[in-house]
């Protein structure tokens, strides 16, 4: 038997079957001529913890004395609200009642962008419950989620002395918010957090789930590795609040609008229509900040799906145990290109550029046709999204499909658009000739598709 076979059994996940009231753990293991031996282990729950520890017993296994198995089911819950006026108004307590922890004061950490802005505001709102707020301020942007800000983060966290069960406040974008999720995650193995998302994509992304983490430079590689170091640890509180994106330039909102045009391919048609009908005018006025009302209703609807999209996707699959997921569209090609050394692209741009290109090998499949194809390229060019990228060469996108088998624990599991716009399936047969292919097709449509805008 081959060592390969050998590993497949041994972490083969046992099947339990009720036996009596009592569960009997089928195992299969291998004698030396390969057949078949099948054990019976009990279980007996212990009086002091009977609903988390049993004890197991296996009379036909002589290497183990005692046996214990330690059942924790860790409640995960989370409260997500947008937010109608903002949330510095006195008025609105909203960020006062996420922390009902005792004392006179409040750790903050805040985006450094956020600071210059709203300081005033944020010191105000706190003074007007009789609170001091102690603020760290964090420079945002990827090239800043890293080992350094965690650093500078505990130790600001030290210092103040941060007890057990007090909760920080996380304002910033998504790499501020990664960087805090992962600090909380550790400080102390576990301090609650507040995410106050201040910009379109941690809005609709970085805000909604449990994900934290920062990107690693291995020095034995000497290669720079997206999200690396991470863990999944939830936030006590969301707040949202759409006020912030006024003060987002266009550059920055079209590259929020990267994760929702992600969204609306693989989930929901109606966010692609808004966008559709809607994208010029929405980056052009702080994403509805300064628009019509018309304006505002569309850029409203488009958040508030975009987050009910991500919940419904994200909630029954936290964790990511089951590793076929539709919102990792985008995220396959778009990792490598990120880490590039000096790449100017930014994370929604670069999902946007892998999106179309997953389009493109959607089409090379005949699974969408061309009109298809053309609509997905207009949204996005209304959206001021780049489709294409000189980063994305051959090697790289083969590379990106060597960490993909690796990151999704053995099988590419990239998704791809299916018969219509709102639905996809993950495929793992992405081949090399495939990917030459749509390279080779992309700058041609792209050429006619310029002519034709």
């Amino acid at each position: 038997m081959n060592v390969d076979t050998v590993k497949e059994k041994i972490y083969k996940t046992p099947t339990v079957v009720k036996q009596n009231t009592r569960p009997v753990v089928i195992e299969e293991t291998c004698s030396n001529d390969e057949s078949k031996e099948v054990k019976e282990v009990g279980e007996e729950p212990l009086k002091g913890a009977p609903n988390n520890v049993t004890r197991l017993f296996s009379p036909t296994t002589p290497w183990v004395t005692t046996g214990y198995r330690s059942v924790f089911t860790l409640p995960i819950s989370y409260t997500l609200s947008i937010q109608r006026t903002s949330i510095f108004l006195p008025s609105n307590p909203t960020l006062y009642n996420a922390s009902t922890c005792p004392g006179p004061t409040r750790f903050l950490v805040v985006d450094s962008a956020i600071y210059s802005l709203h300081s005033t505001s944020i010191t105000s709102y706190f003074h007007s419950y009789n609170l001091t707020p102690h603020i760290h301020v964090m420079l945002g942007e990827e090239s800043h989620k890293n080992l350094s800000s965690l650093t500078l983060l505990i130790d600001a966290l030290s210092d103040y002395g941060l007890k057990r069960r007090e909760p920080f406040y996380a304002i910033g974008g998504g790499c501020v918010l990664d960087v805090c999720g992962l600090a909380a995650s550790t400080y102390r193995r576990g301090v609650p957090f507040i995410r106050v998302p201040t910009t379109l994509l941690s809005l609709v992304d970085a805000s909604v789930g449990v994900k934290n983490g920062i990107d690693y430079e291995c020095c034995l590689t000497e290669s720079k590795y997206k999200n690396r170091l991470g863990t999944f640890y939830p936030p006590v509180e969301v707040v949202c609040w759409a006020g912030f994106l006024g003060s987002q330039d266009r550059r920055n909102l079209s590259n929020g609008c990267g994760e929702i045009v992600k969204l609306s391919l693989v989930k929901s048609e109606e966010i692609f229509g808004l966008l559709e009908e809607f994208g010029t005018e929405l980056v052009g006025t702080g994403f509805g900040e300064e628009g019509s009302e018309e304006v505002k209703t569309a850029a409203a609807r488009v958040i508030e799906l975009s987050i009910e999209v991500m919940l419904q996707e994200l909630g029954p699959n936290l964790y990511e145990f089951e590793l076929e997921r539709p919102v990792d569209y985008g995220h396959t090609f778009s990792k490598v290109v990120e880490m590039v050394p000096g790449a100017d692209i930014m994370h929604g741009e670069a999902v946007n550029v892998d999106g179309f290109f997953s389009a493109v090998l959607s089409f090379g499949r005949g699974w969408i046709d061309e009109a298809t194809l053309t609509r997905i390229y207009k949204v996005m060019k209304g959206l001021g999204l780049p489709v294409a990228s000189d980063l994305m060469t051959e090697e790289n996108c083969l590379k990106a499909l060597e960490d993909a088998v690796e990151h999704r624990h053995g099988k590419q599991r990239i998704p791809l658009l299916k018969d219509r716009i709102g639905n996809s399936i993950c495929v793992s047969d992405i081949t090399e000739e495939e990917v030459q292919r749509a390279l080779n097709f992309l700058p041609r449509f792209l050429e006619a598709a310029e002519k034709n805008l």
